[in-house]
């Protein structure tokens, strides 16, 4: 009886073990996101300042338009590039607040089943030491009775 106790207790802990190393893990890839997130942010404010750099360009380029025809070509280029960059930053972003919000859910998710797995466990060891309890009364009653059976003459 006490080996099997031991036993569930054992099994408790290493379920226990593992749930706790998944709940790491959600974690660290919940943090693995955020980094990610927060670079995406990063280069999103960096290609952000390259618009408006290459915006303040573009409006001193049309200012010089007479005298400069040929560099209002490679300004637009310019400026095409970096709205290509905004985009690919702009979908990196969305790609990474995905990510999070998918690893946020998932260390929700993880949370929740290892409170109910906690739940369940301490319900099994409530029951079991229930049974205990219950097994040792009745062993002590029929001890009792035995006692008594065995004290009156008959």
């Amino acid at each position: 009886m006490h080996r099997d106790l031991a036993h569930m207790l054992s099994v408790s802990a290493r379920d226990a073990k593992e749930l706790k190393r998944g709940l790491n893990a959600a974690y660290n890839k919940l943090d693995q996101s955020r980094e990610r997130a927060s670079h995406a942010e990063k280069l999103a404010l960096e290609m952000l300042l390259r618009v408006r750099e290459a915006e303040e360009e573009r409006e001193k380029a049309m200012r010089e338009a007479s005298a400069v025809r040929e560099d209002l070509g490679r300004y637009k280029a310019l400026l095409e590039s970096a709205h290509k960059d905004i985009r690919r930053g702009q979908s990196l972003l969305q790609d990474h607040e995905h990510l999070r919000y998918e690893a946020e859910a998932a260390a929700a998710r993880a949370r929740d089943t290892a409170r109910q797995m906690k739940q369940r466990r301490l319900i099994e060891l409530a029951r079991e030491q229930g049974r205990k309890m219950g097994y040792d009364e009745g062993v002590q009653a029929g001890q009792r009775i035995g006692y008594y059976d065995g004290q009156s003459p008959g």
